[in-house]
């Protein structure tokens, strides 16, 4: 730790603290506010302006309103704005300026996601109606809002109350239900101390039972409430306090063991006669009377200020101040006030409540007759209160005497000293003229022993089971129920829809049009577009060299960590490097797109468009789980790209003043999205170049291209009607190939297995449509998601190919004319789909032998229609593998002949070299060799077929190297032109995203 202390100081931190403290006085003050409006004080004044008349507030309507967010985006506005006068001249760098805007910039993306946008939809929406200047307005539009952006609590109170003037009338509910809901879990959070303490009490014994707990919170709630209620009460009583606590008290006033009281100063002296005026104390009053609550909450800088401010007042100015500072000075040598309380010049409460108001005569008898009836009245109840009072003692004294009277004997005799009988004796003495009595004692000691012991028992509550039943009657009212416990089909019931989840219609119900919805289908584009190049690399297996287990793992496939898997447009996105430019066409994009959508160019867009419009934007904030960005507007300062301090093109962007933070798709929805539109990526130049100004001021960052390897110009829009028939198109191609896998299949026994593969790949064929996806971190949650093998499509699309049932009647009956092959070990690794097998080769009877002769001869001339032309693969004399290509399935199939990875081609990869719409979106190029041959040349670094295929992966790097390695080999550029898709105008060899 001192290590890494030492480090952190010389690295010179001063400038980010500087930076660190300006971008995060804006959340603390919004989190103080938002600490303010959760706390009991607020809610008291809220209270007391009710009761007085006035409008006031709730926490929801208050978060609706919004205006704590919009004071800090305007703050937000102001540090983006304003020079950075506090960083030393050392600092005044480029690198500064650069973490200065992304801060800002990462902070503003954040509020908006996180709060602004929340906050301004529904149920805080419901609630702007307690604060609304024209309730009935705004019950319209509330109830003209589409059913898409309600939640379930909006949607049934909208229902109940259908018409404005039932809505109107039920404002009181809706104030009902703002006294009872919070917007943040600060009450909650403030005690954790308490669940702490509780927490530790309770580890060591056994599990708390939810009736414990609810008595627990009933206890703490109980508690709490009384301390609000009798909080006001002064507690420096001592009849209020306990021994306890006053002996607290006593030593806190007591002065600490070894320090002496400090001197009071004589009220005669010169310092006490300077303390009563002055030019600077008159200013101070003055100024003082203006500042605010937040600036008196530091009062060393607020009076620094002030001090500050004096010093620089003109002669003019001084010379008024130092007049009433001598006019303060005579006062107070006179024994009046320096300086008047206010500017109302009202006299304070307690002057106010200790005044003499004159009284009339009349009121003076009135309260006497008052003071004396009341007098009477007292007396008389005193006196029958002393009377019941005695009377009850002289009772008490009777029943004393009559009770267990006892007489002792005349002549003093004992009767009980022997102790032989427990009955005493009565004897007659001759000439004695009465009956001598004796004494009787009863056991007087075991029956108050039993008396006690019962009262005791009844005490405790034992006799009644008071405790027991206080139990039982707690237990039986008590909700609280484990998750165990609970019946099976319970679940929240509440759903979400999408127009929910992004806060505005995107289903087009709001406006009647399909540019919301549009909006949403380019934000979808651009996420699949986008997603190759941020996913984070799976964790490559680790392997030891070949014949020594003990070894060291091979360096390549070291365990790396998540920042080194990580592709480079991930880590700027990361860092808030990254920005973003949209190039619109100069003209609307026609109905049908003009290259075809299988295509590279659908995806990247070409070198012959001319973009006229743009905008520019920095990709501030974004969640990886939901996929929702925060794009900050930004400005092109120039035209053309300029020179910067050190001769480097760069194009400068600047903030706009008036600061512009949108969701990706509301920068979607304001773009002209009947034309066709274009991403390309920049990066921030952050290096420490200086700068022009005298004083750093984040409002302009200069930007360069991100190279090509890392991520191409995207075409995310064709236009609004070629994205249609793209989709309609798409959907099309979905049903056929949905009707085609539940054809029935061929009634041949040896199509069993087939049906029965083509039954699999077609439940793991993607279906659904476009529109009814439900969101987008449904299918990609997170950033370790494994990369996909093969695309279903391709798969079924080869299935249907090899059963004859994607194509037309003639195929198919002269594929049924034809007999199999006799397949051997090459031929069979040739796919790794079963091949039909005669049903006449397995019937063991003569009858059945005859039966299925027919089907036998037919089957004679069967042959295979297309030959696949293969070539191995060798590498300094080594065999890793061959590539096979089959003209009719559009494949290419690499099979691995690595030791240990299986025989007969289980090992295997096959890509498409035809790929579709869709494919070409997910990454299929269509030029898939430099991937199989690399991926056949790493064999020896996987244990097995499985971790082979599946937990493969290749940079464009290894692609590339792997293709030069192919071509140099024999016809293997003639199996390149014959086998791949040609490559479009301008495209490398191998090309920049294949996968």
């Amino acid at each position: 730790m001192k290590q890494l202390v030492a480090n952190w100081v010389a690295a010179s931190p001063g400038p980010c603290l500087v930076l660190i403290r300006l971008a995060m006085t804006v959340p603390v003050r919004l989190m103080h506010k938002f600490l303010q409006l959760a706390s009991d004080d607020w809610e008291k004044k809220q209270q007391l302006r009710a009761a007085q008349g006035k409008d006031r507030d709730y926490r929801l309507s208050v978060a609706y309103d919004g205006a704590d967010v919009d004071r800090a985006f305007e703050s937000l506005g102001q540090l983006f704005q304003e020079p950075i006068t506090q960083l030393p001249l050392s600092a005044r760098s480029n690198a500064i300026k650069v973490l200065a805007f992304r801060l800002f910039a990462r902070l503003a993306g954040a509020l908006h996601l996180l709060l602004r946008m929340p906050r301004a939809a529904f149920p805080f929406r419901l609630f702007g109606m307690l604060t609304s200047a024209n309730p009935a307005s705004t019950a319209e539009q509330l109830l003209q809002t589409p059913c898409c952006l309600l939640d379930d609590f909006s949607k049934g109170f909208l229902e109940q109350h259908s018409t404005a003037e039932a809505l109107c009338a039920a404002v009181s509910k809706l104030e009902a239900l703002a006294l009872l809901c919070e917007t943040d879990v600060v009450s909650i959070e403030s005690r954790h101390a308490a669940a702490r303490r509780l927490l530790v009490s309770r580890q060591q014994t056994w599990s708390y039972s939810f009736t414990d707990i609810a008595a627990e919170h009933l206890c703490r709630q109980f508690h709490k409430s009384q301390d609000d209620m009798f909080g006001a009460m002064k507690k420096d009583q001592k009849g209020n306090l306990r021994k306890k606590q006053q002996r607290k008290h006593k030593r806190r006033a007591k002065p600490p063991s070894g320090k002496k009281k400090g001197r009071k100063a004589k009220p005669d002296t010169a310092d006490a006669e300077h303390r009563t005026g002055g030019a600077q104390r008159a200013f101070f009053h003055e100024r003082l009377q203006t500042a605010s609550a937040d600036e008196w909450r530091n009062r060393s800088a607020l009076f620094k200020r002030a001090n500050d401010e004096f010093h620089r007042l003109p002669a003019s100015e001084k010379a008024r101040y130092r007049e009433l500072g001598e006019a303060a000075t005579h006062a107070g040598r006179h024994g009046g006030r320096r300086f008047a309380l206010g500017v109302s010049g009202s006299a304070p409460r307690s002057r106010r409540a200790g005044a003499l108001v004159p009284v009339a005569k009349h009121e003076q008898d009135a309260l006497a007759l008052i003071r004396s009836a009341e007098q009477r009245a007292s007396n008389a109840k005193r006196l029958e209160l002393a009377k019941a009072r005695a009377a009850a003692v002289e009772l008490r004294e009777v029943q004393s005497q009559q009770s267990l009277e006892t007489y002792g004997i005349i002549d003093g005799t004992d009767v009980f000293a022997k102790g032989s009988t427990d009955e005493p004796e009565l004897t007659v003495e001759p000439g004695g003229g009465r009956i001598q009595v004796g004494q009787w004692c009863p056991p007087i000691g075991q029956v108050c022993k039993a008396a006690l012991q019962g009262d005791k028992d009844a005490w405790s509550g034992r006799r009644f089971r008071l405790a027991s039943q206080l139990a039982e009657n707690w237990q039986e009212r008590t909700m609280l129920q484990m998750d165990a416990k609970l019946p099976p089909d319970f679940s929240d019931a509440s759903t979400t829809t999408l127009c929910q989840k992004h806060y505005m219609c995107v289903c087009g119900r709001a406006s009647q049009s399909s540019e919301p919805e549009d909006a949403w289908f380019c934000h979808q584009k651009m996420i699949r577009l986008l997603r190759p190049f941020l996913t984070v690399k799976r964790k490559p297996k680790q392997t030891t060299p070949a014949g020594d287990p003990e070894a060291a793992p091979a360096p390549q496939t070291a365990k790396l960590s998540v920042e080194a898997r990580k592709p480079a447009l991930r880590k700027l996105l990361d860092k808030s490097f990254l920005v973003a430019c949209l190039h619109g066409a100069s003209a609307p994009a026609p109905a049908a797109a003009g290259a075809p959508l299988n295509k590279w160019a659908a995806a990247a867009l070409g070198a012959e468009d001319s973009p006229q419009e743009e905008v520019w934007f920095h990709i501030s904030y974004c969640n990886l789980q939901t996929w929702m960005f925060s794009f900050l507007r930004l400005e092109k300062m120039y035209a053309d790209p300029i020179e910067d301090s050190i001769g480097n093109k760069v194009i400068r962007l600047k903030v706009p003043e008036d600061l512009c933070v949108q969701s990706s798709i509301q920068t979607f929805a304001d773009l002209k999205l009947n034309r066709s539109w274009s991403m390309s990526f920049y990066v921030i130049d952050s290096t420490a170049k200086p700068i022009e100004d005298n004083y750093v001021t984040p409002n302009t960052v200069d930007v360069r291209l991100v190279p090509e390897s890392d991520i191409p110009e995207l075409r995310v829009w064709l236009g609004s009607d070629a994205e249609r028939d793209a989709r309609r198109l798409e959907n099309s191609r979905k049903r056929k190939r949905q009707q085609s896998s539940s054809a029935p299949a061929s009634k041949k026994a040896g199509h069993a297995n087939v049906r029965r593969v083509a039954e699999h790949a077609a439940e793991s064929v993607h279906t659904v449509p476009v529109e009814a996806m439900p969101g987008i971190d449904d299918a990609w949650s997170g950033d370790e998601e494994p990369e996909k093998e093969d695309d279903p499509n391709d798969a079924l699309h080869e299935l249907a190919s090899f059963i004859g049932v994607a194509h037309g009647p003639a195929e198919a009956s002269v594929a049924a004319a034809e007999p199999p092959p006799k397949l051997n070990n090459e031929s069979a690794s040739s796919s790794s789909l079963q091949r039909p097998v005669a049903a006449g080769s397995e019937l063991g009877t003569s009858a059945a032998k005859d039966k299925a002769k027919p089907k036998a001869e037919a089957n004679v001339g069967k042959k295979k229609l297309v030959k696949e032309d293969s070539i191995l693969v060798v590498h300094d004399g080594i065999l890793y593998g061959s590539l096979r290509y089959n003209s009719r399935s559009k494949t290419i199939i690499a099979i691995c002949e690595t030791d240990g990875h299986g025989g007969h081609g289980s090992c295997r990869k096959e890509r498409t070299t035809a790929p579709s719409s869709k494919a070409l979106i997910q990454g299929k190029s269509g030029r898939p060799i430099g991937f199989l041959v690399h991926w056949l040349l790493s064999g020896k670094e996987y244990k097995n077929s499985g971790e082979h295929v599946h937990s493969f992966t290749v940079s464009l790097h290894e692609r590339q190297k792997a293709r030069k390695l192919f071509l140099e080999l024999e016809g293997g550029r003639a199996f390149s032109e014959k086998a791949e898709k040609a490559p479009e105008p301008g495209e490398p060899d191998e090309p920049t995203v294949s996968v």
